[in-house]
């Protein structure tokens, strides 16, 4: 359970073989999950701990994110 200012919710953590923005891999990688209903649809948000994983370059001038990062094969 996550607690924050204005309440809290469960989360589930869940380990998974690997997980992709477009080219970009992480393999072996740790994700939570949670049923917040935001009012609007939403696939995911990503941390800094995934950017970070893959070595990401995140290009605000172009909205592009890239890595210099041989991608590994899971």
């Amino acid at each position: 359970m996550i607690k924050y200012v204005g309440g809290s919710e469960f989360v589930y953590s869940k380990r998974i073989q690997k997980i992709a923005l477009g080219s970009l891999i992480a393999c072996d990688f740790s994700i939570e999950s949670e049923a917040m209903d935001y009012g609007f649809s939403i696939d995911g948000i990503l941390g800094m701990d995934f950017l970070t994983s893959i070595k990401a370059i995140v290009d605000l001038d172009t909205l592009e994110v890239r890595s210099s990062n041989v991608q590994p094969a899971c």
